[in-house]
């Protein structure tokens, strides 16, 4: 993704007024550290499971996963990982390898929130 922003002055200061989107992909995954910052300078809200751009029309996407832990083999949203995790990919998927080289033990964790655009 890729945005300009626009600030206006209020009280001495300059505050974004909106975000201009340059580029926007259909899938799209924003960082918890981006996600942080735009929220704080008022660019960006998040309710349920909506994420929304304050730019001009607001862009909206579909938060599809939150950052946590995830099964690699059937994609439920996992309390914990460690222990937790590896008795859910024991218990549901027991002997099975995974699907993911990069997460041998069957299970990941994600940064991010993982977005659909929506509009």
């Amino acid at each position: 993704m890729r945005l300009k922003k626009h600030y206006h002055e209020e009280d001495g200061s300059l505050i974004v007024a909106h975000v201009e989107i340059l580029h926007a992909g259909p899938h799209q995954c924003f960082s918890t550290g981006l996600v942080a910052q735009a929220t704080s300078e008022g660019w960006l809200t998040i309710k349920g499971k909506q994420l929304t751009l304050k730019s001009k029309p607001p862009l909206k996407y579909r938060i599809e996963r939150e950052p946590g832990y995830y099964c690699c083999h059937c994609g439920q949203a996992l309390a914990a990982g460690g222990p937790e995790a590896q008795a859910h990919v024991a218990g549901k998927h027991d002997g099975k390898k995974s699907p993911d080289p990069s997460n041998p033990a069957g299970y990941e964790r994600i940064d991010y929130f993982d977005c659909v655009k929506e509009s």
